[in-house]
This record gives C-alpha cells, structure tokens and sequence, in this order.
C-alpha cells in the first residue's frame, strides 16, 4: 500500500508540474521572442491565385531576416488541386495555427481583393493582437466588413 501511495503522490506531482509547465512556457516564449534577436516570424496570407506575389513576398521577407510561414502549395489553385471541402477546411485551421506562431501577418491583397478565407485570417489576427501589414494600401471602409480595427 505505501508503494501504492507513494506511485500516486508521484503521479500528483508530475501532473502539477506538466500543468504548471503548459501555463508557464507560452508567455515565457513571447517574452523572450520580445527581448531576443530571434529573427520576427511573418505569416503570409492570400489569395492561392497568386502565386507570383507569395513567391516575392517570401523571398522579400526572408531577405530582411524573417522567418517566413506561408501556405502549402501556392503553384496551383484550390481547384487545379482537386481540393474538397474538407480539404480546404484543414488546410484553413492549420493557416490559423501558423498565424498563431507568427509576430506579425502580411496580408496579400493584390489588387486590393481579400477572399473569404483571407478575410477570415484578417480577421482572426486582429483579435489575436497580431501586427498586420498590408500588400497594397487599403482604406478604412472596405476593412470593416472582415472585422478588422487598426
């Protein structure tokens, strides 16, 4: 019984410190990502249709020492990839896990178009207190409709 006891209090205490250690190591990671010469962590977000302007935007960001998080394929469309809705769905939330990782998101809006899944992201970044940066210029009025405010 004191084996059994003793295996319990172990168990107890390991949990503790797994729990404790979950809490801790997120805001321990922001602040040394603050404070560190960590390289900043951009997430690119767009439209898959332009590949040319994730291409130069991830080398561009990459030149200037960033750590680049973009999407998976950006050679072929949705469509041209024969991506479900199911698929597209996925690959959705794990963009909105990469824009987590990020310090800061680059939206791409060429032409000044913002998609639905992109404005989605506009939109998620903002409430996760993300900087965010903007391809082309955008005015005020057709940013409120995905939620965003600067």
């Amino acid at each position: 019984m004191n084996q059994l006891n003793a295996f319990l209090e172990w168990v107890a205490l390991a949990t503790i410190l797994i729990l404790a250690w979950s809490l801790i190591l997120p805001s321990w990671v922001k602040w040394y990502r603050k404070r560190s010469r960590a390289p900043k962590i951009v997430c690119l977000c767009g439209s898959s249709r332009f590949s040319k302007e994730f291409q130069e935007a991830n080398l561009r960001e990459t030149l200037a020492g960033k750590i680049v998080l973009t999407i998976g394929c950006d050679t072929k469309t949705d469509v041209q990839l024969g991506l479900n809705q199911h698929d597209k769905y996925k690959l959705d939330l794990l963009h909105l896990r990469k824009i987590d990782m990020a310090d800061e998101v680059l939206i791409l809006n060429v032409g000044g178009y913002i998609g639905q899944s992109t404005g989605a992201e506009l939109a998620y970044a903002n409430r996760l207190g993300k900087w965010i940066r903007f391809l082309e210029p955008m005015n005020q009025p057709s940013l409120a409709g995905f939620g965003f405010q600067p």
